[in-house]
């Protein structure tokens, strides 16, 4: 849509002079009756009012998106613009004669990112239409230049780090329709936005949880807090009548000789000056990463919100190993307190930032877990929209940002989410309209290849490969990055032959085996049979044996190497990939014990030191975040393996599914459920005296090829069954 077309003869406004973090702007109108509709963007981020009450409990809109075009010094064209409008309905709200709304517009993604760089759009604006239906004749009020503006009570915001806010000459009735604006100045038209106007089903943040936090230090002037986990979100503060003093709030992820850690501060604040006046205060346009804050004044702290976009868990997953569910129920909260504004997030805290390589690789998790459909569909968009027409470069990040990444593991999301959201959907319409883009992402790669090997990204750009191994990478990044372009060209074919691509085939399976023969060439160590790849450091042969690379002796050599070291030596890709492939090999009991030995580079440990969200890095030298979701890929293998739901190789949508549980000694019961497209599949099982009992749920319309040791292959349809073993 154009502007137009979703706005009407609407315009945007904003303020006329030098002005503070947070503005209002006013528009009074008249109602007569009949069904009124809301349709409005404020830039960068909004709450909105009709006669002093707030129309949603909806947080931080509008999404984050690559609103319009913006210069880069780094030469970059990105395919496409986009801004996403919200629409309420706001009749319940309105009364007959004089009414008014006020949108409070603050800092926000548009008006700049912190990171290294600033990258800004524009300085805040709104643009509104409200269409009225009496009795079918249809009128409107839009913004036009005659609304009227001032400052608001938050002084400082940063999207990254917090804000300020000051009362002392704030008026709370200036939000209600008979508050005397005749002294604020009158609004300025603004610069139009030059992009595509949409909406979206992709769910808003919304505070999702309350907590009373507890109290676990104090000194002179100050108390600290524990909000019991790790999460997302703000605190809610309660300022006393009759106190008119500052308060200062400081957060972190952890605490250190009695107070907070300053390593994990980052910046974080929430400042108040209070105007003697009862009131809660929180933060209005942005949330914050953290478990503990400090605070410094006189205050109640009424409540911690935990903040993430408004997305359900869908299915469950609980054994008899406590390790595998921490892992399980732990990724789950790390990933959704770092779903916010229609993207999903390195970390909550520090950047923010739609890093392309950490949403590709657990896309699929997710989408297990929970209800994932819109929100990824908004995400692959923004996907798309940063690819660089000029180079077929996918960016890093979506939106995009300037950050760091690999031109494998990352940029191949532009291939990697459609395919994923496809085979856990049925829905091939991205596969359809991103076609041609990964095609363009193929040619960039090959345009930074040298000797068949994914080489570089960009001059002076990090070009990675397996991000953040426990000890120092000796992984070759070429090695990593041409693997992943074959396995990604790999899902490229099966993309071809979904959509009738089939005459582009060929031509990959060509470049798939010049690829191989490079990686063969370069990697592989054939001598005296040694039949290796990268001497099997880092996962190396489980990159390998993934895109059908080497013999037999080389899975044989690459289970040794986990059996005799069932520690993770991995990063991000390798974590999944080694996890994954000893599954697949019928080797069940080296996965589990690398997913639940208690050596520093593991999940046991972290669960055994107290974390509530995944770390960054694996060891216990410094970590910067302790809040982030990467090495949550392995939870796909929780259902694919140890419950054993999983979808025959041609399938999407769960059409026809394979089930079929690994038997692991020491793991002796298991059970939960995914929900896919055509209802729930569930397993159980449980040993009893070495008898294993199974119990399965088959949805109607799906196929079900019972792989379990013991028993006849067999092929269920839907319905309730058991077996016994």
């Amino acid at each position: 849509m154009t502007q137009a077309e979703m706005f009407g003869r609407a315009r945007w406004i904003g303020a006329d002079a030098d002005h503070g973090a947070g503005i209002i702007i006013r528009k009074r109108f008249s109602y007569s009756g009949g069904a009124a509709t809301l349709r409005l963007i404020g830039l960068g981020t909004f709450e909105a009012f009709i006669n002093g009450k707030r129309i949603s409990n909806d947080l931080f809109l509008p999404m984050n998106s690559e609103y319009e075009k913006t210069e880069f010094p780094w030469g970059e064209q990105l395919f496409g613009y986009r801004i996403y409008a919200t629409e309420y309905d706001i009749t319940g709200y309105l009364k007959a004669g004089s009414n008014t709304l006020a949108l409070h517009v603050g800092n926000g993604w548009y008006t700049g990112m912190w990171f290294g760089i600033q990258k800004i759009f524009g300085s805040k604006k709104a643009i509104f239409s409200i269409s009225v239906n009496e009795n079918g004749k249809i009128s409107e009020i839009v913004s036009d230049g005659s609304e009227r503006w001032a400052n608001s009570f938050v002084k400082e915001s940063d999207l990254h780090r917090g804000e300020s806010q000051d009362y002392t000459e704030w008026e709370d009735s200036c939000l209600d329709c008979d508050f005397d604006d005749s002294a604020w100045r009158t609004v300025a038209l603004a610069k139009p936005v030059d992009s595509e106007y949409c909406f979206t089903d992709c769910p808003p943040d919304r505070v999702m949880e309350k907590v009373t936090p507890e109290a676990v230090g104090k000194g002179d002037g100050f108390n600290i807090y524990d909000a019991g986990k790790n999460t997302s979100g703000y605190p809610v503060i309660k300022l006393a009548d009759g106190y008119t003093g500052e308060i200062k709030i400081t957060f972190s992820e952890s605490l250190a000789d009695g107070d907070l850690d300053p390593e994990h501060i980052h910046e974080q604040h929430f400042n108040i000056k209070a105007d003697g006046k009862a009131r809660a205060a929180y933060l209005r346009f942005t949330w914050l990463g953290f478990r503990y804050f400090k605070v410094e004044g006189e205050c109640e702290v009424e409540s911690v919100c935990t903040i993430h976009t408004d997305i359900s868990q869908t299915s469950s997953f609980h054994s008899d190993n406590e390790i595998l569910n921490w892992i399980h129920d732990t990724f789950i909260h790390t990933q959704l307190t770092n779903m916010h504004r229609g993207i999903p997030s390195d970390c909550p805290h520090i950047e923010r930032l739609g890093y392309t390589g950490d949403g590709q690789l657990l896309c699929r998790s997710v989408m297990d877990v929970l209800d994932a459909k819109a929100f990824y569909a908004k995400w692959i968009a923004d996907i798309s929209d940063c690819q660089d027409v000029l180079s077929g470069r996918v960016q890093y990040t979506a939106p995009y940002f300037y950050a760091g990444g690999g031109p494998g593991g990352w940029s191949c999301a532009i291939v990697t989410v459609p395919y994923e959201f496809y085979k856990a959907y049925g829905d091939d319409s991205f596969l359809r309209t991103l076609y041609p883009q990964m095609l363009r992402y193929f040619d960039f790669l090959d345009e930074h290849s040298e000797f068949g090997l994914v080489t570089s990204y960009k001059e002076g750009v990090w070009c990675l490969g397996d991000w953040v191994t426990p000890v120092q990478w000796t992984l070759p990044t070429p090695f990593v990055n041409t693997c992943l372009y074959v396995d990604t060209m790999q899902k490229l074919i099966e993309i071809a032959r979904v959509i009738d691509k089939e005459e582009d085939i060929p031509a990959f399976e060509e470049k798939i085996a010049l690829r191989k023969k490079a990686i063969n060439t370069a990697y592989f160590n054939d001598f005296f049979a040694d039949d290796t790849y990268c001497a099997n450091t880092q996962g190396a042969g489980a990159f390998a044996l993934n895109i059908g690379l080497g013999t037999e002796n080389t899975k044989n050599k690459f289970i040794k190497y986990y059996e005799a070291n069932p520690v993770y030596d991995t990063g991000i890709f390798g974590t999944e990939l080694v996890t994954r492939k000893l599954f697949e090999y019928g080797r069940g009991d080296i996965a589990l014990k690398l997913l639940t030995h208690n050596d520093t580079h593991g999940f046991a440990r972290w669960r055994a030191e107290g974390y509530t969200t995944f770390r960054e890095y694996w060891g216990n030298d410094y970590c910067r975040s302790y809040n982030h979701p990467m090495f949550g890929a392995v939870v796909a293998c929780l259902y694919e393996f140890i419950l054993g739901i999983r979808q025959e190789k041609d399938s999407a949508g769960y059409d026809r599914v394979i089930i079929s549980p690994a038997v692991i000694d020491g793991l002796n019961s298991a059970k939960g459920h995914l929900t896919t497209p055509h209802g729930i599949i569930s397993v159980a099982y449980s040993t009893d005296n070495g008898v294993r009992n199974y119990r399965v749920t088959i949805p109607d319309r799906v196929s079900a090829r019972v792989c379990i040791s013991g028993i006849p292959e067999t092929t269920l349809v839907g319905g309730e069954y058991e077996f016994v073993v």
